[in-house]
């Protein structure tokens, strides 16, 4: 077989791929994708909006997302909208200082209160100062958030294309509109009382169409408590509270001793997502001792088990998926 010949059909091989790949993004449904990564160090969530923004909150604690993100965002693109920093933990900025570096980036959030700035830690995390300066000579657009702060993640359908809008039109889910992040701490310092073990963390209530998703991270009980009896907060959550969200993520074990009963009783999450193995304790239902009985088995997921969890919106149903 002639080399002219092998290079004809390697490129023909490259460009019928590369044409398949098209074809699939440009006929992608208008959904929104949202992945909890399982990482061997720190935590990086992943979220795909119908009209393609690409939102990353967190990085772990190495480069190790990055290669997470190479079979979710097409090979062709470098481009990351938006990247939102929950807490100035290195285990969980590492690896955005390598992503800031390889992606084009458009903004990013920060919490405003952090245990730096409020006088409890003595200094800030060197990544966390190595990550901010990096994002400052790219010149990257960086916010300060807190509690009660709404961000629009995802514009809706109105700049979806022809493809994704006849899809929606099929579906008969015109009514679903935009994905909006709504932040629920930190809360002011005046109001919350702050320290190491409560720390200021970015917490947030995602929500497309009748979609809610909540990310409470390592929330302590405290924090927990304060969140679930804070009327200003769970009322300025739309649509309409926190109460009754499809998915509960937190980054922690989720077993008994780890969540407010206050907490889980004002959420009642359908599915959880968490990252150790819970304790499973056999409860009767009319007995209100565990505030995780609720939660069946089937609706747990452990990322230390199942690996890499995705969870698929079309702004009314819910799909949650494991890689293993």
């Amino acid at each position: 077989m002639s080399k002219p010949f092998l290079i004809a059909a390697t490129a023909t091989a490259v460009a019928s791929g590369v044409g398949a790949y098209l074809w699939h993004e440009q006929t992608r449904p208008p959904i929104l994708e949202m992945y909890v990564f399982a990482l061997k160090s720190g935590r990086s969530m992943f979220i795909r909006t119908p009209d393609d923004q690409r939102i990353l909150i967190d990085g772990g604690g190495n480069s190790q997302v990055i290669q997470q993100l190479t079979g979710i965002i097409p090979f062709y693109s470098r481009r990351i909208n938006t990247i939102i920093v929950t807490n100035t933990d290195g285990k969980n900025v590492s690896g955005l200082v390598d992503i800031v570096g390889r992606y084009l980036v458009d903004k990013v959030y920060v919490p405003k209160f952090t245990l730096e700035n409020l006088g409890i830690a003595s200094s800030t995390d060197k990544i966390y100062e190595t990550f901010l300066e990096t994002v400052k000579q790219k010149n990257i657009k960086i916010r300060e958030v807190e509690a009660e702060d709404k961000l629009v993640l995802g514009q809706g359908i109105g700049n979806l294309n022809n493809s994704q809008l006849s899809m929606i039109a099929q579906a008969k889910s015109s009514s679903v509109t935009s994905v909006v992040a709504k932040i629920i701490f930190p809360a002011q310092p005046e109001s919350f009382d702050y320290s190491k073990a409560s720390a200021p963390e970015l917490l947030f209530n995602i929500s497309y169409g009748d979609s809610s998703i909540l990310f409470m991270g390592d929330a302590s009980k405290k924090v927990q408590k304060f969140v679930a009896e804070s009327s200003a907060i769970v009322t300025s959550v739309s649509p309409p509270t926190i109460a009754d969200v499809d998915v509960l993520i937190v980054s922690h074990s989720a077993v008994a001793g780890n969540m407010s009963p206050e907490f889980m009783n004002l959420v009642r999450p359908e599915s959880l997502v968490y990252e150790k193995v819970v304790t499973n304790k056999k409860t009767p239902k009319n007995v209100v001792v565990d505030p995780l009985a609720a939660i069946l088995d089937e609706n747990r997921f452990n990322l230390k088990e199942v690996g890499t969890i995705k969870i698929v919106s079309d702004g009314k149903e819910v799909i949650i998926k494991g890689n293993n």
